[in-house]
C-alpha cells in the first residue's frame, strides 16, 4: 500500500511562504494519502490538505519516520502557518502534531504514504 517518494536533498531548504516551499517538494499527484498508525491520524489529498500531505509525504521519504528532528523540518515548511497554528490552537492539527512531538520529544512515529 505504501510507496516511495523521491526526496532531492536541494529541496529540503525552506523559502519564504508555505505555498513556495510546498512547490519545491516532489509532487503528490499519485498521493492518495498519508497515514499515521500509531495516532489512527489519515490525512487524504483534497484540497485544504494538498500542503500537509507534501510536507508529511517528504518527511516520511527522507526521515523514514517522523521524530523531533523530522517534525522541526516540516515546521520549517509550513512557515507562516506555524504562528497561526499557536494563535488557533485546534485550527490545524497537522501543525498542532508536529509542535507536540518537538515539545514532548516524541518516539518517531511510523508514516505510510499510500499512492494510487
Amino acid at each position: 500500500l505504501g510507496g516511495l517518494f523521491k526526496v532531492s536533498a536541494a529541496r529540503s531548504v525552506p523559502a519564504r511562504s508555505l505555498a513556495e516551499n510546498v512547490q519545491k517538494l516532489p509532487s503528490t499527484d499519485s498521493v492518495r494519502r498519508v497515514r499515521l498508525p500509531a495516532l489512527n491520524i489519515t490525512i487524504d489529498n483534497i484540497p485544504g490538505k494538498k500542503a500537509s500531505v507534501a510536507i508529511y509525504s517528504f518527511l516520511a521519504a527522507k526521515h523514514g519516520i517522523i521524530d523531533k528532528q523530522a517534525a522541526a523540518e516540516g515546521l520549517r515548511l509550513y512557515d507562516e502557518k506555524v504562528a497561526e497554528a499557536e494563535a488557533q490552537p485546534g485550527a490545524h492539527p497537522n501543525i498542532d502534531l508536529l509542535q507536540q512531538i518537538v515539545k514532548e520529544d516524541l518516539p518517531g512515529l511510523e508514516v505510510l504514504v499510500d499512492m494510487d
